[in-house]
């Protein structure tokens, strides 16, 4: 049995994409020195966004270029990205209204 004195106290960060790395896409000023260091580190990172509107490989190649670091689609998690990877196999045969916009 393990308790919370016993684990890995290995730091991992969840990693606010819009606001506060980035704003419309510019890097806040030091956030790739940042994000350089925890790769450096070996430090585990995802990013994450309430934004949708495109595919978490896309968002992934444009946070590659933006701050010159290459990011995964694996580590990108979107407003979408929980309903797709639970919900949609549980009810891929099944009718379904979706609502929202550019549905």
């Amino acid at each position: 049995m393990t308790d919370a004195t016993t684990e890995s106290k290995q730091l991992a960060f969840v990693l606010d994409i819009d606001g506060c790395l980035s704003r419309e896409g510019i890097p806040i000023p030091s956030a790739k020195a940042a994000l350089h260091r925890l790769r450096s580190t070996n430090t585990p990172f995802v990013f994450c966004t309430n934004g949708g509107g495109q595919l978490e490989s896309q968002r992934a190649e444009k946070l590659s270029k933006t701050f010159d670091l290459e990011v995964s689609p694996d580590q990108i998690i979107l407003s979408h990205t929980p309903l797709r990877e639970e919900v949609v196999e549980r009810l891929k045969d099944e009718r379904v209204l979706i609502v929202g916009e550019n549905c």
